[in-house]
């Protein structure tokens, strides 16, 4: 019966919707509240997972990963985040929902699911670090694997609330919608060398190599610069808005205590601090990075 519900959702949405504002919330929300059983609420938590896990890599599709969003939200905001004592593997429904949400801004707003699922021990600390916080947090380095956990949380610009606000995930969502429509006026392609770095845990020096890296800038009408990190070869994320500082120089917006920023040259763009050059970007005809998966 779930199964063919959500068929129905998807039907009557249209599975390459795009507007946040046609979806029927109270028709998810009423699917919720009705899991009165702890059978009943596995068995939705286990079709969400599913339904997660069969859409994705080419198949990955960003509305039906929104209604996700909205649905283990209503979820959290009813019963709280999942235990695995209670419901095993389906338990992973809510965080692995939360993941797949390409969008900062919505991810931002549904946090309170992560921060809980982290505080009651379903999450774990090294997750956190690497995989919920990174993205949030206000410098632009490696700092978050470092510093201690209080201190990374509360550098985060993320809602820590009880509940998540379904009306602000609906609302960011249209305006994430109405910047899709703006018109582009100039796109390029970037890439790096082969990068290592390094950094120190417990006093102990630790080095990572990663395959270069690809970006893509792009320019739209109303002069807004935005960049995209092109990480997986069959997915591309939600672009990520730059701000001007002086010049020809722009920082991530919301990286808001950090003193990293792109230099646009001619012919290079350089990642830079008040100190060095960290990354030489050159221009490349390639627009897709390596194929990898989250999960």
């Amino acid at each position: 019966m779930q199964r063919i519900f959500l068929a129905f959702l998807i039907l009557s949405f249209g599975i390459s919707i795009s507007s946040a504002q046609e979806i029927d919330t109270l028709t998810l929300k009423t699917e919720v509240e009705n899991l009165k059983t702890g059978k009943s609420r596995k068995a939705f938590l286990q079709r969400i997972l599913d339904e997660d896990q069969k859409y994705r890599g080419n198949s990955t599709n960003d509305t039906l990963d929104f209604l996700h969003l909205i649905s283990v939200s209503y979820y959290f905001n009813e019963y709280g985040f999942p235990k695995k004592k209670d419901f095993g593997a389906a338990a992973d429904a809510l965080w692995l929902v939360y993941a797949h949400s390409k969008w900062k801004e919505t991810s931002r707003i549904s946090f309170p699911l992560i921060l809980k699922g982290f505080l009651i021990g379903e999450i774990k600390q090294s997750d956190i670090r690497n995989y919920f916080t990174s993205r949030f947090h206000k410098f632009d380095d490696y700092r978050f694997k470092t510093m201690p956990i209080k201190a990374l949380l509360e550098s985060c610009e993320v809602e820590r609330g009880d509940k998540i606000s379904i009306k602000n995930l609906i609302k960011a969502k249209s305006q994430i919608d109405s910047l899709a429509s703006i018109k582009i006026v100039n796109r390029s392609n970037w890439k790096t060398d082969p990068i290592s770095n390094s950094y120190e845990v417990n006093g102990e020096q630790l080095v990572q190599n990663f395959d270069p890296q690809l970006i893509t800038i792009i320019e739209r009408v109303d002069g807004r610069l935005f960049l995209i990190e092109n990480i997986y070869k069959d997915y591309l994320p939600a672009p990520t808005e730059l701000i001007n500082i002086n010049g020809n120089r722009y920082r991530y917006k919301h990286k808001t205590a950090s003193d990293h920023y792109f230099e646009f040259l001619k012919d290079k763009i350089l990642y830079k601090n008040k100190t060095e050059t960290l990354q030489v970007y050159n221009k490349t005809a390639v627009s897709k990075g390596y194929n990898s998966k989250y999960r």
